[in-house]
């Protein structure tokens, strides 16, 4: 079965995107990042995309909301927001539905533009993956500044067990190089996700050659 790689959290080549992580009640800071749409003019795909998120955000804060992820693509004529929300109680699917009306009704009034809105909680998966995010990110800088022959760095969730993959420019020939690889990262896991509470889930080190290849029995 094919693994969907993912690199980030989410990969939304053609969504505005504004995150945020925010504690408590405190006040929700305003950022929009917009790419150029064609069908505005310019600066309108931005201030429309402010205009959403700030009407949003101002309804979640009133119900207590205040840790919050959202997606958004303010396009005409399917504008779309979508909001994840980060607090780890579960909701029911009737305060869901509430919170989406809200919103809608509001990002209407202020915007002119009936965006499609979607509330949820975090999966699993975008809950490990964030958990895991600073053990990626000292996989890949400790990797690159040890070998040379390193090229990237992927990893996957789903299916289980976590896959991380290790790219690098090596022949297919190089087992003994692939194996200090492999040994490096594990040592390097072992290492921190202990310090990093991280979830001790099963996980499978597999190392890639210049053509993509895996080595096997390393």
């Amino acid at each position: 079965m094919n693994r969907r790689l993912l690199t980030t959290f989410g990969t939304f080549i053609v969504l505005i995107i504004v995150f945020f992580w925010l504690f408590g009640n405190d006040e929700i800071n305003r950022h929009t990042a917009s790419n150029q749409l064609e069908e505005y003019a310019p600066g309108e795909a931005e201030r429309l995309g402010e205009l959403a998120f700030t009407a949003a955000s101002e309804v979640l804060n009133r119900e207590d909301f205040g840790r919050l992820m959202m997606l958004m693509d303010p396009r005409s004529p399917e504008p779309y927001l979508e909001i994840i929300l980060a607090d780890m109680d579960e909701i029911s699917t009737a305060k869901i539905h509430q919170l989406q009306q809200l919103v809608a009704e509001v990002v209407y009034v202020e915007t002119n533009k009936d965006f499609s809105i979607t509330i949820r909680t975090k999966s699993d998966e975008e809950r490990l993956d964030e958990e895991w995010q600073p053990i990626f990110s000292i996989i890949g800088n400790e990797t690159e500044k040890k070998f040379k022959t390193y090229r990237g760095f992927a990893h996957s969730f789903s299916p289980a067990p976590l896959e991380i993959i290790i790219k690098t420019h090596l022949s297919n020939s190089s087992q003994q190089q692939a194996k200090e690889i492999k040994a490096f990262v594990t040592a390097l896991i072992e290492e921190h996700r202990q310090a990093l509470s991280v979830e001790g889930i099963p996980y499978e080190i597999i190392i890639r050659d210049k053509d993509n290849q895996p080595f096997h029995d390393i």
